[in-house]
Parts: C-alpha cells; structure tokens; sequence
C-alpha cells in the first residue's frame, strides 16, 4: 500500500491517498469479489490515516455512509482518496472516493490472468465519514 498526502497553504494536511492490490483473501464473494464492507473498512483506514496527520490521533468513527457504483475484485488495483470537508470543534467531516484503475482481465487466447490498466479510473466507490476527536 502507498499513500499520499495534499496540505493547504497554512500547511494542514487536508488530503490523503492510499493504493493498494486486492488480494484474493480479502474476497468474500465467488469470483473473487470483494464485499462492499471490506471497501468501506479501507475507507475509514484513509479516513483515519488523514487525522493522524492532521490532529495526532485517528478518532473515533461516529458514523458512515457510503454508495457503490462497480464491483471490486482479486488483483484491481484501487485508490482511496479522503478529503476534510468540514472541521468542528471535535468532529471531522471526510468525503472518500474509491477509484479502481488496473482491472483484472484475462487474454481470450490462453486463458491466462492479465491484468489490465484503465484508460480513466473508474469510480467505485465514495461517501463521507464522521469522526470525532478525543478532547484533551
């Protein structure tokens, strides 16, 4: 897994991305496809990667809601990308946006696994995620 980061002009973390290859044993489903709850749960990991950088601590989870728009299986590569959107007091408002942009794919002539890179990343995935931060 990589990541990234984006800071703003007073120099704040305000953007994470993280990549990462699907392996098959986090499939749950035939075919190899992967349950929109384990997409989700990579989703509040970059949720949470983004707070640490930005206040020290990954919070707590008070809620999330996100949508699927493609399915996601064994050996996609995916991007997950968690943008501040609002900062309270205590709380975090995070968009996430999941993007596939190497498929899995097969070569008709033998058979075989080939992978294959997408023209354009594909949305997959997005939603936005509250956490609350830990008062000191």
């Amino acid at each position: 897994m990589t990541s990234g980061i984006i800071r703003n002009e007073k120099g704040e973390v305000i953007t994470v991305s993280q990549k990462r290859k699907i392996s098959s044993r986090e499939c749950d489903y035939e075919e190899y496809l992967l349950a929109g709850q384990t997409l989700l749960q990579f989703a509040v990991d970059c949720v949470s990667e983004l707070c640490v950088y930005r206040d020290g601590q990954g919070g707590m989870l008070a809620s999330i809601q996100g949508s699927f728009h493609a399915p996601v299986y064994a050996c996609d590569m995916i991007e997950l990308v968690a943008t501040i959107e609002r900062v309270g007091n205590r709380s975090r408002t995070i968009h996430f946006d999941v993007y596939k942009y190497v498929e899995r794919g097969y070569d008709l002539k033998t058979g075989a696994l080939k992978n294959e890179v997408l023209e354009e990343p594909l949305l997959v995935a997005d939603g936005t995620a509250v956490t609350v931060m830990e008062k000191f």
